[in-house]
């Protein structure tokens, strides 16, 4: 999970307005179980960050768009 957070820090500036964030059922689940970090970047970045569980990936795959 910290590497999502890397890398959300480093592509949030790139954004426009939101990132989407393809994540495993179960990273999804643990990432909203703890907003916190997420709400952070958010609020540091002012960009909003989109949760979207995908059924078919592994835990450790994750795409930001």
């Amino acid at each position: 999970i910290m590497d999502i957070y890397r890398e959300l820090a480093r592509e949030l500036p790139l954004r426009k307005k939101k990132a989407l964030l393809y994540v495993s059922p179960s990273i999804a689940e643990r990432l909203k179980e703890d907003p916190a970090p997420i709400e952070e970047l958010e609020k540091n970045f002012d960009r909003k960050i989109l949760i979207k569980p995908v059924d078919r990936f592994h835990q450790e795959r994750y795409e930001i768009l």
